[in-house]
């Protein structure tokens, strides 16, 4: 899992074809790029004020699940068989192969990597390897990183590391299939049928919906929840966690 310095051909073409499935898509901190991957085991990132694409990094062995800019010229690439990939437009890359599948990934201040082994591996932004993290039987489905704390859940539960590796605490996770850090301690589970809210084991708060969330996301002071349901429901996370429904009117052409 050593870090090595290699090259990558970069190519100018630019082309999504009818068939290819992207799985990942992310836009540069000044919004002039946009770098996205998929099942063409190829990555491309496109110049909104050019109108093309400035970098294409192919020679992928596998899909490449995740994509993101960690800097406004530097982004990290992984890919499902293993392979991490930390890169600019020019081509220069380091690479780790950790060789194993890799299920989820996500970098927010430092990248954390879940692998299908139950294994959540810790880098920071230079692909420096900080830890690797157990205590999981089964595939990593989520993972996150907030304030120096390390969340990883797989189909049963949800462990919560501080960054030395030590266990902080544990959620039972059944039915869960994607969860949103709030602060560091304070976590929203989405789950068939509702919405809960934790302080690390104590559940705050809890919202039943009919319909499967496919989604949340922090907008301000609230928690936007989105999914099989033509609303968007906002939830207040300032204390009270009082509910609003946005209506939602879609027109198909």
């Amino acid at each position: 899992m050593d870090c090595e310095e290699t090259e990558h051909e970069i190519h100018e073409a630019f082309e999504i074809k009818e068939d290819d499935e992207l799985y990942t898509v992310d836009i540069c901190p000044s919004k002039k790029h946009v770098i996205f991957g998929g099942k063409s085991e190829t990555a491309e990132v496109y110049s909104y004020e050019e109108e093309r694409a400035i970098t294409r990094i192919e020679e992928f062995s596998d899909s490449v699940i995740y994509a993101k800019f960690v800097s406004e010229n530097r982004f990290v690439i992984v890919t499902t068989d293993g392979t991490i990939a930390l890169m600019e437009h020019s081509g220069d890359v380091c690479i780790v192969d950790l060789e194993e599948d890799i299920s989820v990934a996500k970098f927010s201040e430092k990248l954390v990597v879940g692998a299908s082994s139950g294994r959540v591996y810790l880098y920071d932004a230079c692909l420096e390897h900080i830890n690797t993290l157990g205590g999981h039987s089964s595939e990593i489905i989520s993972v996150d990183y907030k304030e120096g704390r390390i969340l990883s859940m797989c189909a049963n539960y949800l462990i919560a590391h501080d960054e030395q590796g030590r266990v902080l605490y544990t959620l039972k996770a059944s039915e869960a299939y994607a969860f949103k850090y709030i602060t560091s301690d304070v976590i929203c589970f989405a789950r068939d049928g509702k919405i809960q809210i934790f302080k690390q084991t104590r559940k705050l708060f809890e919202h039943n919906i009919e319909e499967r969330v496919e989604d949340v996301e922090i907008v301000g002071k609230s928690l936007a929840v989105g999914g099989e349901f033509d609303y968007i429901l906002l939830i207040d996370t300032t204390g009270h966690y009082a509910t609003f429904k946005l209506d939602v009117k879609t027109e198909l052409t």
